[in-house]
């Protein structure tokens, strides 16, 4: 499926590139005035003209945006800033953003991207906030969602040490979710990769290039929905871990009988679950203890 959803996202591109040589497009602003739906991303009243199309930007500066009913939306850039909430449930639709989405660039405030359903395509997502002071990015994929990152730019979040450009929190939640970059990672000293697993465990965040982790990078798993026992669940798998630092890891308690740990290989980072000994195991290892000093006691009496 991840393969067919790349192969689309680059014929949609190719598409809207083109178009863009012709016509640099338009800059739509968000400004969720219509009476009716102010939430509306598909009525031109709630923008400054009209609905963002081929090749324009859009402005996403702060209020509450959503996008659903199957539709087929897309856009050249778009930028989500200034606390604004822009919410994806788009059912069977597309929803398409050939070159970079930017969050929280020069308009300071805790912005979020939440995709809940449909296929999502951006050509890059610049979580960093590398122009501002303070702030935070917050992305989510659920329920039945599908991102797919790559082909103009790559997955950048959180700021690098000692700045004060805010934070990025990148988060995958549940077993039906769905995260696919085909070109670098970036987890900055400010970023968190957030993982709430589902039932049955979690999709693999595949990248067919680098992850690259700075010291302070977070990452957090959440297990206390699952219920798939012992075992092992990828969490990365990249071409190639291009720095020695690991993740500053927090949630490997979250589980239930399950003792939890990352592992870093070559070519993925791993979630290791084994399995809790129930407390008769250490009552019998106790006794077995108990009885064999007592044969030692013994024999050396």
């Amino acid at each position: 499926m991840k393969s067919t959803n790349y192969t689309r996202f680059a014929a949609v591109a190719i598409s809207l590139l083109a178009t863009s040589a012709v016509s640099y497009g338009a800059t739509r602003t968000w400004t969720g005035l219509d009476d009716t739906d102010p939430t509306d991303y598909n009525t031109a009243a709630n923008w400054n003209g009209a609905v963002p199309v081929l090749a324009d930007t859009a402005n996403l500066d702060g209020g509450v945006t959503e996008l659903s009913g199957g539709m087929t939306n897309s856009a050249n850039a778009l930028n989500v800033r200034g606390g604004h909430v822009f919410t994806i449930d788009n059912d069977t639709g597309t929803y398409t953003v050939t070159r970079n989405v930017n969050m929280s660039r020069s308009v300071i405030g805790s912005s979020a991207i939440n995709i809940l359903s449909g296929e999502v395509f951006f050509g890059g997502l610049d979580m960093s906030g590398h122009d501002t002071t303070g702030g935070s990015s917050v992305v989510t994929v659920s329920g039945t969602g599908d991102l797919t990152i790559g082909g103009f730019d790559t997955l950048d979040v959180g700021g690098a040490a000692g700045t004060t450009v805010g934070t990025g929190t990148f988060a995958i939640v549940g077993d039906s979710a769905s995260v696919e970059v085909t070109s670098n990672i970036f987890a900055r000293a400010t970023s968190t990769f957030s993982f709430t697993l589902g039932a049955t465990g979690i999709d693999t965040i595949d990248t067919t290039g680098i992850l690259s982790i700075d010291t302070g990078a977070g990452l957090t798993v959440v297990g206390s929905a699952y219920t798939g026992g012992a075992g092992t669940i990828s969490l990365f798998s990249f071409d190639s871990l291009s720095d020695a630092e690991e993740f500053t890891a927090t949630g490997l308690d979250s589980f239930t009988g399950l003792n939890a740990s990352l592992v870093y290989n070559l070519t993925s980072i791993d979630l290791v679950l084994t399995a809790v000994p129930e407390p008769s195991t250490f009552a019998l290892l106790g006794g077995l203890f108990a009885l064999t000093a007592v044969m030692v006691r013994r024999r050396h009496s």
